[in-house]
């Protein structure tokens, strides 16, 4: 109730340039977020660090509750590539963090795409410690980090 709030607020056309949501979302909050940060046309840093969201959270969660492990993994990627997707509409964003947070094939994918957009105003992404999550294998994750950072580094002259 709360979040959906908080996104109504975001989706009213707020005036915010800088918007921190560090170690507070779940898979299930991140489309009312994306849909919301179309309405925020003033927005030039997103952070959204220590959000894990991927393997390492979804896998425990799920086996705790004896559910899917790759279905809720599939989940949170299907979570992060939507958010990362709704910031192609973001033309003023700047800085992007996701420290700490395990990206997915979709949301790698969708991370080299807003890099290579032709729109994309990012001067900085930082994707720090995104391929030490606890028990993500390197092999897994590290191909798709690595694509979006070479995307980023050859189209984002800036981006470190």
């Amino acid at each position: 109730m709360a979040w959906q709030a908080l996104c109504d607020g975001l989706a009213a056309g707020c005036e915010l340039q800088t918007i921190r949501l560090l170690n507070c979302l779940q898979p299930t909050n991140v489309p009312a977020l994306a849909a919301a940060l179309a309405g925020c046309q003033q927005l030039k840093e997103l952070d959204v660090s220590y959000n894990s969201l991927g393997c390492v959270q979804a896998c425990s969660s799920s086996a705790i509750a004896g559910g899917s492990s790759s279905q809720a993994e599939a989940t949170a990627d299907t979570a992060w590539s939507g958010l990362i997707e709704a910031l192609q509409g973001c033309v003023q964003l700047q800085v992007l963090s996701a420290v700490r947070c395990s990206l997915g094939p979709n949301a790698a994918a969708a991370a080299a795409k807003l890099l290579r957009s032709k729109d994309c105003g990012l001067t900085q992404v930082n994707l720090a410690h995104c391929s030490s999550m606890g028990a993500v294998p390197s092999h897994w994750q590290a191909p798709w980090l690595q694509a979006a950072l070479a995307c980023a580094a050859s189209t984002c002259p800036a981006v470190s």
